[in-house]
């Protein structure tokens, strides 16, 4: 693979994480929610634990990538256009 489309498959990546990451949330509690579930409330504390796990782990996906795009552009650029150095 060359450096561009390996770049590309790495923005493709990120771009399909933060989208699972939008996706990734507690339900909303309306009155029918809250009507229905009366005392049942023992589960939600581990829904929140769930969706804050499942954000973690698509975060690490998504730093990882920009982590491999980085070093990518750096592998084309070299160490002084990357830093900025003249």
């Amino acid at each position: 693979m060359t450096y561009e489309s390996e770049i590309t498959a790495q923005k493709g990546i990120i771009s399909s994480l933060t989208s699972q990451l939008k996706q990734t949330r507690v339900p909303a509690r309306t009155i029918n929610w809250q009507h229905n579930n009366i005392g049942a409330t023992r589960n939600i504390p581990q829904r929140v634990l769930v969706a804050r796990k499942q954000r973690k782990q698509i975060n690490l996906g998504v730093s990882a990538s920009t982590v491999k795009i980085l070093s990518l552009r750096k592998a084309i650029l070299g160490r002084d256009a990357v830093l900025g150095v003249e």
